[in-house]
């Protein structure tokens, strides 16, 4: 064997190790892109969770406020709906949980301040307005979330 065949021999062998190794790198990045797509995509479909929770929250809340501001006694309805409005409120709970952020989860453990009143001091519309701002804030927070997921 001459130099020149064990020099392309020695070529083709490190031409060969170097398309092996560059595979392999490939493959590597292509699982972590998917993994990283993975959780980006979960961490989405539990933010979009999230604010669907908020607007069930807010639509019971408001329903059980309009029907205790007519007086009538708590019914099957009623009692349904408040379930419904603690099921989503666990929910949301949960959700702020495995987003992990601090201030979603502060948000949504805070309490309102009609609830320190007594009955006769509160009003239909003022606790109405309440629900409806601390909604708000939710979604705004949702919404930075879900734009920061989304860069």
């Amino acid at each position: 064997m001459n130099p020149l065949d064990a020099l392309q021999l020695v070529t083709v062998a490190i031409v060969a190790i170097w398309g092996i190794y560059q595979t392999r790198v490939t493959k590597r990045l292509e699982q972590q892109i998917h993994r990283l797509n993975t959780g980006l995509d979960q961490t989405i479909q539990l933010l979009h969770r999230a604010r669907e929770a908020v607007i069930k929250i807010h639509s019971a809340h408001v329903f059980m406020l309009e029907y205790v501001d007519h007086q009538e006694k708590p019914n099957e309805l009623y009692m349904t709906t408040f379930a419904e409005r603690s099921a989503y409120e666990a929910e949301l709970r949960g959700l702020a949980f495995a987003i992990g952020d601090e201030e979603l989860l502060a948000l949504v453990n805070k309490g309102y301040e009609f609830d320190k009143r007594p009955i006769e001091a509160r009003t239909f519309w003022m606790d109405e307005a309440e629900i409806r701002g601390r909604s708000q804030f939710l979604h705004t927070r949702i919404s930075q979330l879900l734009e920061a997921a989304t860069k």
